[in-house]
């Protein structure tokens, strides 16, 4: 069983553990998106093609994806999530203003490569948290709440971008560089007031084999596989509108709107808010 001392401590009626590691959450999405949202127009402008742009956000997704297991396994092997999330986290708050002196496509790669690597580390350990810091009764409304800060800062990163370039028009190197700012207040929160979460000896994997997942776990994952090969991403959605025409300031509210689409439809199947 899960050992842990933080569950009676609550910040507005929410765990504490998931209140703060919410607040990571929301500050490091706040980061990303706001790089994201402008990121394949910066690249456009430093002379990369349509075909680097997708290469470059599809390898950087993938490495992702891929270290998500690779760092669960790992987490629960060793029974600790918190050096993960701050080894994470700490990638995407250092290396996000790099952005602001790149001059190639090809640091870009380097860059956005090492900052998915991040999100590789820190995704699964942190998801391990949050459940470990849930009494049962709780735990659909503490991923709820955790989910909805992410949202949150999907929503927030954009607007704020936004905001910037109404003051530096087409100054992109400008929204890398305040970028940094809720990046390091994550890294600050999840150092300072997120508490691991233990686990007893019993609770360790000594080994795991493909054989321990059901087969309706390897019929959701084909599901997902089978859609997310259908998902175009967004990068290349905001190409396009550059190429007919809507200029970079607008790109910013498209991003902003595509994320409060994405939460409303959450929202009304419960998945998150």
């Amino acid at each position: 069983m899960y050992i842990n001392n933080e569950k009676d401590k609550k910040v507005l009626g929410i765990e504490r553990n998931i209140f703060f590691t919410g607040m990571t959450s929301f500050l490091t999405d706040t980061t990303t998106k706001m790089i994201y949202s402008i990121m394949p127009l910066f690249l456009m402008s430093i002379g990369a093609s349509k075909t680097e742009v997708s290469l470059i956000e599809g390898i950087a997704e993938s490495t992702a994806s891929v270290l998500k297991a690779v760092s669960g396994w790992w987490s629960d092997k060793i029974g600790k999530n918190k050096p993960f999330m701050i080894i994470g986290y700490g990638f995407t708050a250092i290396l996000s203003p790099l952005f602001s002196i790149v001059t190639s496509p090809l640091q870009v790669l380097a860059i956005r490569f090492s900052e998915r690597v991040g999100k590789g580390i820190r995704t699964a350990p942190r998801d391990s948290l949050v459940a470990a810091s849930s009494s049962d009764s709780e735990r659909g409304k503490n991923f709820g709440f955790h989910k909805a800060m992410d949202n949150s800062g999907a929503i927030v990163g954009p607007f704020i971008a936004f905001a910037i370039l109404s003051v530096f028009p087409n100054n992109y190197r400008k929204v890398f560089i305040f970028s940094a700012l809720p990046g390091i207040l994550g890294l600050v929160t999840i150092i300072f007031f997120v508490k691991e979460a233990k686990k007893s000896k019993d609770d360790l994997p000594k080994k795991i084999t493909l054989r321990d997942f059901s087969y309706k776990y390897y019929m959701f994952l084909g599901i997902v596989f089978v859609f997310t090969l259908g998902n175009s991403t967004d990068a290349l959605l905001l190409v396009k509108a550059n190429d007919i025409g809507i200029k970079a300031l607008i790109h910013t509210n498209c991003i902003l709107d595509i994320q409060l689409g994405v939460s409303n439809i959450r929202c009304s199947n419960g998945d998150s808010l």
